[in-house]
């Protein structure tokens, strides 16, 4: 134990030592919608930080039901890679929309949907991200951009916030970088300054900011094409001096080239994939050496699933068919993101060192997934798993770091289990029992807890697939009974 304990204070030292002595920002990388590949890539290619959207919607489809499941997995496999992450928190439900308000949503009921994020996720996500830039139209619900509403809509959501967990950092949304000036649209300069008037205060810790490059290489001087370049970063550095505000850091939570927009009316910005890779190394270089003001650095955007016609796949580090751009070849070979590995591996032995839970989760125990194998979703039953009917299989991922030599035990609850035969298979491996029927009565109504064992050999260290197979049955039998099976409380315990 107490050598164990010597290598892991070691471990941490390296760790930190390596990043201390790491000049620059933060690398970090838009996910968009990660999965567990996607967030390896990062990992593996050295980012520290992920940024990534939460939508409302998905999350609060209608007052008062929220579903979990994709963002508690997510929280959970960031902790398992060691990385950093910062949640965009908008794209708004229909009921919360207001139509000819600004702020174009109800703020009681947004600031309610932070704070319940925050709380739920407290000590476990870095940084909020409050709406994504609105000065465009376009994110603001058609209406013309207004930065008294979204200042109205900022306080809000960073005070609910800071409700929710005092620990995490409140970051104010990232503008479009614009010159246009009207309905559609309002220049980021114009709206920054409005954002920042004097004598107004801030309750936030920093300024989201988008400084894409457009055709332009990162040394481009903002005096130049118009300002959109990527120096534009200098231009709302001293934009906020000169308001009052120059301790004001500056995240980039977006920036990068495109190869290959779709639109004819966007050719302009289009670069090669060379030039892409060295625009990108490029960057990084000129923030660590000229902007030490901007402690994060997102590259957007790493996402393999988009379709190749999806005019955001042209930024992408991976082409849609899963082949790796230069641009990240590129990005793994520079001095900030080969020592962000070799970090990322220290942290990582520290954890297989010191973590050793006795309880893994794969569902929150407040999370229920509805299974039914009839192609029939009657409008007074609940929601089934994906929306739509029949809903025959459910499928998870946990992370374990050592799986050790002995037997695990499979802990789940569940209601309404009527059939025989509903198996569970981890890594493809099917348990030798399958779940029990439950008697008890009333069996739509109450939960019971069953326990499976799960030899060693079926796990693995790092990502670990969970399946549940509703049994089969004749269709002739599916819609006269049917099975409607719950499940909520899965965790893995030793």
């Amino acid at each position: 134990m107490r050598r164990s304990l010597i290598l892991a204070g070691v471990v941490a030292a390296l760790s930190a030592m390596l990043w201390v002595t790491t000049a620059g920002p933060v690398p970090a990388v838009h996910t968009i919608s990660a999965d567990d590949a996607v967030l390896q890539q990062a990992a593996r290619s050295g980012f520290r930080t992920i940024v990534q959207l939460l939508e409302w919607r998905q999350v609060e489809p209608v007052p008062g039901e929220y579903y979990w499941e994709y963002a508690d997995w997510l929280v959970r496999a960031c902790e398992h890679y060691g990385l950093n992450l910062v949640l965009r928190l908008d794209h708004p439900p229909e009921w919360a929309v207001r139509t000819g308000h600004s702020p174009p949503v109800q703020l009681e009921a947004y600031a309610a949907y932070v704070q319940r994020v925050s709380a739920r996720y407290r000590g476990r996500v870095q940084a909020y991200i409050i709406w994504n830039e609105p000065n465009l139209a376009a994110e603001w619900n058609g209406q013309q951009p207004d930065p008294a509403g979204y200042r109205a809509l900022l306080e809000a959501g960073a005070g609910a916030a800071r409700q929710g967990d005092p620990g995490a950092l409140v970051i104010a949304a990232g503008l479009a970088p614009t010159n246009q000036s009207d309905p559609q649209a309002m220049s980021d300069l114009d709206f920054l300054q409005a954002l920042y008037a004097p004598g107004q205060g801030t309750t936030w810790d920093a300024q989201a900011v988008h400084p894409y490059g457009f055709a332009q290489p990162p040394i481009a001087p903002a005096s130049e094409h118009h300002g959109l370049v990527f120096s534009r970063l200098h231009t709302w550095q001293q934009l906020l001096r000169e308001q009052g505000v120059a301790a004001m850091p500056l995240w980039v939570t977006e920036f990068g080239w495109t190869v290959g927009p779709t639109d004819p009316a966007d050719t302009w910005q289009m670069v090669t994939l060379s030039d892409q890779a060295d625009y990108l190394a490029g960057a990084f270089a000129l923030t660590a050496r000229a902007y030490p003001r901007v402690p994060l650095l997102t590259v957007w955007n790493l996402a393999p699933h988009l379709a190749p016609h999806d005019p955001m796949s042209g930024f992408s580090l991976i082409d849609p068919d899963g082949t790796v751009r230069p641009a990240l070849d590129v990005l793994e070979d520079t001095r900030l993101l080969r020592r962000s590995r070799a970090a990322n591996a220290l942290r990582a032995m520290l954890r297989r060192l010191t973590y050793r839970p006795e309880s893994v989760e794969a569902l929150a125990a407040d999370v229920i997934v509805r299974l039914s194998d009839t192609d029939i979703a009657y409008p007074h039953w609940a929601k089934p798993h994906g929306g739509t009917a029949p809903a025959r299989t459910w499928e998870t991922t946990f992370y374990l770091d050592d799986q050790g030599s002995g037997s695990w035990r499979l802990v789940l609850e569940t209601m309404q289990v009527e059939e025989q035969a509903n198996l569970i298979y981890i890594n493809n491996h099917r348990l030798d029992s399958a779940l029990p029927v439950i008697g008890r009565t009333p069996f739509t109504s109450v939960w019971t807890t069953s326990t499976l064992e799960v030899p060693a050999e079926f796990l693995r260290s790092g990502a670990n697939v969970l399946r549940l197979e509703l049994s089969p049955r004749p269709r002739t039998q599916q819609d006269i009974r049917y099975e409607g099976m719950q499940v909520r409380h899965v965790r893995l315990m030793r």
